[in-house]
């Protein structure tokens, strides 16, 4: 017998697989026009993927009938990717003062944006202005301060993106109103 056996493998190939989650093959089979099915026989190498790290990897399937005869290696390419985007959680959006904002007053917002692999960095933009948004070093709670002087009165959109380590962005807007806020008269 001088023909040597043939490894298919199974799924997807190339193969996707979240940043820092379990990548777990999904195998190959082998066939021998001698020995028939020798899928048990298959010795799968692996070793070579790191999930912790961003990049392409290369898994190995190798098999020999009991002629000695190696099959040609089989190989998956297993892509490894952040894909997921940050979140900025809306029930802990903090306007204040609330969504009406006197003209030359200032507006802080605080929020909560969270990532698994890391935040770059999280932003403020209002008409036109792009301002960061700090955690003071360290935790989730991101703030900033806008200063509403020389803004005509009027409807203003905000917009707060949040961007991971790996570049993927998510973005909530909303609107605040510029007023004059009427003094209290006692």
């Amino acid at each position: 017998d001088t023909t040597a056996p043939t490894i298919t493998v199974l799924g997807d190939n190339p193969a996707a697989v979240e940043l820092n989650d379990v990548y777990v093959d999904a195998g190959a089979t082998a066939v021998d026009t001698l020995d028939g099915a020798l899928t048990g026989d298959i010795i799968t190498d692996e070793s070579a993927v790191d999930t912790s790290t961003e990049g392409t990897y290369t898994v190995t399937y190798d098999v020999m009938d009991s002629s000695g005869n190696a099959a040609a290696t089989a190989t998956r390419d297993v892509v490894v990717a952040d894909t997921i985007n940050p979140s900025i959680d809306t029930t802990t959006l903090v306007i204040d003062p609330a969504t009406r904002v006197d003209q030359n007053d200032t507006v802080n917002f605080t929020v909560d944006v969270t990532d698994a692999n890391g935040i770059a960095n999280v932003t403020l933009t209002i008409n036109g202005t792009t301002i960061e948004m700090d955690n003071g070093g360290s935790g989730d709670t991101y703030s900033a301060s806008f200063d509403t002087t020389g803004l005509a009165l009027g409807t203003y959109t905000y917009t707060i993106t949040a961007t991971d380590s790996y570049g993927n962005e998510e973005t909530i807007t909303g609107t605040i109103i510029i007023t004059i806020v009427s003094p209290i008269t006692v």
